[in-house]
């Protein structure tokens, strides 16, 4: 048996983006998810929602945003730079592989701390 759609007024919720909006864009889409979903449950007690059920019906309903969408793949770049950081033992003073390089933008040499 499907699960009863959530229902969510659509004025309660483009006022609850705007709200959450109105100090200028917010740090990325998720944080404006939450913070939207925290607002509208504030003004509508009984029905709860959550932060994928305003994603699901912003993108279903064509609503708009000042927050722009994060850079695709950004955290796993980040997240792999890390981790071939930590694969080099940086007692033997081995150069620091080149896409780290690239990212902090200088050379850098691990030096030996004997």
């Amino acid at each position: 048996m499907p699960k009863k759609q959530t229902e969510v007024d659509r004025a309660k919720l483009e006022a609850a983006i705007l709200k959450a909006e109105s100090g200028g864009p917010v740090a990325g889409r998720t944080a404006l998810w939450s913070a939207v979903a925290t607002l509208y449950n504030g003004d509508n007690p009984p029905c709860a929602i959550t932060p994928s059920v305003v994603y699901i019906r912003f993108t279903q309903w064509g609503l708009t945003c000042k927050t722009q969408p994060g850079k695709r793949g950004a955290a796993r770049f980040r997240q792999s730079i890390r981790q071939s950081w930590l694969r080099h033992d940086p007692g033997h003073g081995e150069a620091v592989p080149k896409s780290c390089q690239e990212f902090w933008g200088r050379k850098i040499i691990l030096r030996s701390s004997g």
